[in-house]
């Protein structure tokens, strides 16, 4: 995952406009049923690497933001 990913973006005439992401895109994780296992905790064992360097993100301005939705499908 790199925060120089190409994004393209809709602009209000309708063209479609392509320039560099200046934030991580969002991603997600596999889908986790705790109706097999039972319990109310969710263990996902997946990783993902931030390539980035660690004084760019360590900065007392950076926020990571994980979002936990319940998706029924």
């Amino acid at each position: 995952m790199t925060n120089l990913e190409a994004i393209q973006m809709l602009k209000e005439n309708g063209d479609i406009e392509q320039k560099d992401c200046d934030y991580f895109l969002p991603i997600s994780t596999q889908f986790f049923d705790m109706r097999k296992q039972g319990e109310n905790s969710c263990a996902w064992n997946e990783e993902f690497i931030i390539n980035e360097f660690a004084p760019n993100i360590l900065q007392p301005n950076v926020v990571f933001l994980f979002e936990l939705l319940e998706v029924n499908t």
